[in-house]
């Protein structure tokens, strides 16, 4: 039996895979002249039974379509069946990933395989668990082999400070959540949300950088370089 990560992980490969399919059908050569125009192609005209391809539509882009909406099915059912849905909040990321830079959309991919997993303090795997610097390193080291220290602390030396509205997916946000600077630590993911493991709340989740304690507890960002 595959490990709910495991499943995770391929759904949301899938997904982008899907995304791209869908984009191939949007992005269709345009018509010759007195054709229907593009907006119209994307739109089946409501006289075209739903059962018959539409004049504006050409068979590829249909069939690429139905490509599409399959593997979509399969994925959701995957979802269902072995780990729970999403949350709404990650599912709107996703929604947007195909305007993520490549690297964050790897990141974002690997952190969200790990979404539910437990809390463990000093826990590196979705097998034992994770603390906050422990998904961190997972993450990173999933998506491009990247050894950062597993001690959010240690982690806060790496990379590139920068501030809260320079913030791009993929970059790290750590607060102080132990009376100590720089002692828990999250990865952001847009939408002013950031993934991470806190000790207290059922395991790996997304909270939103507005939150009241978040921003009260807010040490500062920095930007590790990946290339």
């Amino acid at each position: 039996m595959p490990s709910k990560a495991l499943v995770r992980s391929l759904s949301l490969s899938l997904l982008l895979l899907t995304t791209s399919w869908q984009a191939l059908a949007t992005d269709a050569p345009a018509a010759p002249a007195g054709a229907v125009s593009a907006t119209a192609q994307a739109t089946p005209q409501t006289s075209v039974p739903a059962s018959a391809p539409s004049e504006a539509e050409p068979p590829a882009t249909n069939a690429v379509k139905a490509f599409g909406q399959s593997i979509g099915q399969s994925i959701s059912q995957s979802i269902s069946r072995s780990a729970g849905a999403l949350p709404a909040r990650a599912e709107a990321i996703l929604d947007r990933l195909g305007h993520y830079t490549e690297n964050a959309q790897e990141i974002v991919k690997s952190g969200f395989a790990y979404m539910g997993v437990d809390y463990r303090r000093g826990g590196t795997s979705a097998e034992t668990g994770f603390d906050c610097s422990g998904l961190v390193r997972r993450v990173f080291g999933d998506a491009f082999g990247v050894d950062l220290p597993h001690n959010a602390r240690a982690i806060s030396k790496e990379g590139t400070k920068i501030s809260v509205k320079d913030l791009k997916p993929g970059d790290l946000v750590f607060f102080n959540t132990l009376r100590k600077t720089f002692s828990h630590v999250g990865i952001y993911v847009g939408n002013n949300l950031f993934l991470h493991a806190p000790s207290s709340g059922g395991g790996v989740r997304l909270d939103d950088l507005r939150e009241r304690y978040w921003v009260k507890h807010f040490n500062g960002a920095r930007r590790i370089e990946t290339n």
